[in-house]
């Protein structure tokens, strides 16, 4: 199975984390699970592509166990020292490991929480199969999957000439579809507009600028504008509970 090369991300993570403060992402971040959990400090989170997690961190203050997998190392190494300055990393609830889908000893298979956002749109529908079979085998009976996802109204699924890693965009039909609804329910699916703030611009005008240290100015500017004028980013998102 093809992964995504994960050196290109380092630059991102760098900036990201000298951008966004680690009390910002814990203050806003977007729970798919919230209204589901009685009990939020009683969890097992498994986060396959976290990045710098909110996610990982909101649930790790909370007292809950929290596994975050990404292909880069440099994501973890941000998303550990974020945790440190929380009082978390050291508490023996936080796991990080490099690599997306690993082999977890009986004792690690028992998650309740599982997110896998931003990733899927990398693969093929063969291989999405193969990933979320083995989500699976470490999910118990009432666990919770949230998914994002590229939109099939995404401007790459339009014109796939602007980046030839995604294989795959998705509708809200083909989202409830990634689970056998025999073993899962399908509990609601989203399509999102999700629109750059004054913040995140900043944040792609400092990553171009650390990205591309020979353009000029204007040169960079021409870039974002060309990025930012594709309008919103548009997603699918899906929650799922195992029977």
């Amino acid at each position: 199975m093809s992964e995504v090369d994960s050196t290109e991300w380092d630059t991102y993570h760098q900036v990201h984390e000298s951008h966004y403060t680690t009390e910002s992402l814990v203050c806003e971040v977007d729970d798919p699970f919230r209204e589901y959990l009685p009990a939020p400090s009683n969890q097992r989170l498994l986060d396959i592509g976290c990045g710098q997690s909110s996610l990982v961190l909101k649930y790790a203050g909370l007292g809950s166990h929290a596994t975050g997998r990404d292909v880069n190392q440099t994501a973890l190494n941000c998303l550990r020292r974020r945790l440190i300055s929380l009082g978390q990393e050291a508490n023996g609830r936080v796991t990080l490991q490099e690599g997306l889908f690993p082999k977890f000893r009986p004792s690690e298979m028992n998650f309740t929480l599982a997110v896998v956002k931003d990733v899927l749109h990398f693969y093929t529908d063969s291989e999405q199969s193969d990933i979320l079979g083995k989500l699976d085998e470490h999910l118990v009976q009432g666990s919770y999957i949230f998914i994002k996802c590229r939109s099939e109204k995404h401007f790459v699924a339009i014109d796939p000439s602007r980046d030839s890693r995604y294989k795959s965009f998705f509708n809200p039909s083909s989202m409830r579809s990634l689970f056998n609804a025999v073993k899962y329910d399908c509990l609601w699916t989203k399509s999102f507009e999700e629109y750059h703030s004054e913040s995140d611009k900043e944040f792609m005008r400092k990553w171009f600028a650390k990205s591309y240290p020979t353009l000029s100015k204007d040169e960079l500017e021409s870039e974002l504008s060309w990025y930012l004028s594709e309008g919103p980013m548009m997603t699918e998102s899906a929650l799922f509970r195992k029977r």
